[in-house]
């Protein structure tokens, strides 16, 4: 049996070492470069991680035509400001980028951005690299920025990130500079731009096809779509005009594999190159083979049972402090998880700014879920049903919920459904009780309570439609303090204040675990689980 710590786990060669240990040193040198400065400006090399070491025979070994990656559910929509569900922003980010990047630590660099500078504590101007080409041929401006981003508020799937942002004053200054404006002081806005829905696409091609971009329509990014086998797999060839250097293969092929073993077996046998999210057991399994290779890190992404808190009985705050009384974290993260992750202490993971291990969650208590459900006028229990997607690892968590709620009368019968017709229902505000996750890009505990809770936000974030002026006023003032004291006093407060109400229960704080085969060049893991493949690739 292998003893594995929650920490990354990364079987590298001593030539990745050295290769590592060179980017940190010029990493080092530009930091140290601009912080004798004063002047609020930043700029970056050509593009994020193209300082590289010379060749070695290791990297000089041909490469393979396409890289395929085993994704574990069906991409929804390939529009770069459209439904931010995780399968499509992993396919997403190779076609597009932000004005941004976040990278592997969550340090920001810029990305479309040259540079840019605060000409005051609310207003920020973006310089953009010039001659970047959409994969039209058509050439980015500032018109196309300004249009992005408004259009990313209007489609609503980014717009819990965008609470500061003034879009009205905010606009193209000439055809390389954005000015963009907030309504208070935010010390996120540069991460916030780097979100997967807050993509740059052209201004005019989206007015030329029109609403429906289901398939996508012009990016910059390193890749850029061809084909969509729905519910089989979606194909990317490079983009040969790309402005930034990219080592990855000519193609990428995600395939679209639910199963967990069936994802497994395929890295073991060669179908695939790169496995999303396999299990804990997996990791141990292949720790020391020398033909794949083992990854582990932890994600800024919560898993928990929501409740529909505008649909009867979970609109009575009674009810869900009662189901928040029968869970038991720690039988969950061992029994589905073994050992993934883990159990969540917050109404925000542990790895996020802001973050206090002082909130207290309800302890188990059957009693007192009872007492609960008989004040709330329902002496008798309730019956209802838990939905996950059809992802075997939800599956197992909703059946171990349901045998807990048991114990205090919450008879819950468990439905698996097809993960777009999740999200329609989710939309729908059709759901009682459901099993999922949601990540903060940002790498900032405030940032998700606004995503998660605030009222005015849309169901792709505030999934369980929580609606409280008291949790509403708490978050935006945390979020719009520059006090760091003051500030993480009112996150606190805040996240007793969504554990208290209940809108949902956090059951575990999450890792990626992925399997590669040992081919399989320059991966990285990202905290916030989606990854980047422009520098990835695979040998013969």
């Amino acid at each position: 049996m292998y003893s594995i710590s929650r920490r990354e786990i990364m079987k590298k060669s001593f030539r990745k070492m050295v290769v590592l240990l060179l980017c940190m040193v010029l990493v080092l040198s530009l930091f140290t470069a601009c912080g004798g400065s004063n002047t609020p400006t930043t700029t970056a090399p050509t593009s994020e991680g193209d300082t590289t070491a010379p060749p070695t025979s290791e990297q000089s070994a041909a490469k393979l035509d396409t890289l395929i990656v085993a994704m574990t559910g069906n991409p929804t929509t390939f529009d770069p400001n459209g439904r931010n569900d995780g399968t499509s922003m992993a396919v997403k980010r190779q076609m597009y980028e932000g004005l941004t990047i976040i990278d592997t630590d969550m340090n920001v660099y810029p990305s479309l951005a040259e540079s840019w500078e605060f000409l005051d504590d609310t207003t920020i101007l973006f310089h953009l690299k010039e001659g970047v080409l959409f994969h039209d041929g058509t050439e980015l401006t500032a018109e196309d920025v300004a249009f992005s981003i408004k259009r990313a508020y209007d489609l609503s799937y980014a717009t819990a990130y965008m609470s500061a942002f003034d879009l009205e004053k905010s606009e193209a200054v000439d055809k390389y500079t954005y000015k963009l404006v907030t309504k208070f002081p935010s010390g996120t806005i540069l991460n916030v731009l780097a979100y997967p829905t807050m993509f740059i696409t052209s201004k005019a091609a989206v007015e030329k096809l029109g609403d429906d971009l289901t398939t996508g329509c012009p990016g910059t990014g390193p890749y850029k779509f061809v084909e969509w086998n729905q519910g089989d797999s979606v194909k990317l060839t490079k983009f040969e005009d790309y402005w930034g250097t990219s080592e990855g293969n000519e193609n990428i092929l995600f395939r679209i594999i639910p199963e967990t073993a069936s994802r497994v077996v395929e890295v073991e046998t060669g179908g695939v190159h790169i496995a999303y999210d396999v299990s804990a057991l997996d990791v141990a399994r292949y720790e020391n083979d020398p033909t794949i290779d083992t990854y582990r890190k932890t994600t800024t992404t919560l898993v928990y049972l929501g409740m529909n808190c505008v649909k009867a009985p979970f609109d009575n705050e009674l009810v869900r402090q009662a189901i928040a009384h029968l869970v038991v974290r720690d039988d969950v993260v061992d029994m589905v998880y073994s050992g993934q992750g883990a159990p969540a202490t917050s109404s925000i993971t542990a790895g996020l700014y802001g973050y206090s291990d002082k909130v207290k969650l309800q302890e188990y208590n059957p009693e007192k879920a009872k007492e609960l459900l008989t004040q709330a006028g329902f002496p008798n229990g309730i019956t209802t049903t838990i939905t996950v997607r059809d992802q075997q690892i939800f599956m197992d968590a909703a059946e171990v919920l349901a045998n807990q709620l048991a114990a205090g009368g919450v008879i819950a019968e468990v439905k698996v459904i097809e993960w777009a017709a999740m999200l329609n229902l989710i939309e729908n505000a059709e759901l009682d009780l459901y099993v999922m996750s949601l990540g903060v890009a940002t790498g900032d505990g405030g940032d998700g309570l606004f995503r998660y809770f605030y009222s005015e936000n849309p169901y792709s974030s505030n999934t369980a439609r929580f609606r409280d002026a008291g949790f509403d006023e708490l978050i935006l003032a945390a979020n719009s303090e520059l006090d760091t004291t003051k500030r993480l006093q009112l996150l606190e407060q805040a996240q007793q204040y969504a554990i208290d109400k209940a809108p949902w229960v956090p059951l575990l704080d999450s890792e990626s675990l992925f399997l590669t085969s040992s081919k399989v060049k320059n991966f990285e893991l990202y905290p916030t689980t989606y990854q980047y493949y422009k520098d990835v690739y695979v040998t013969e």
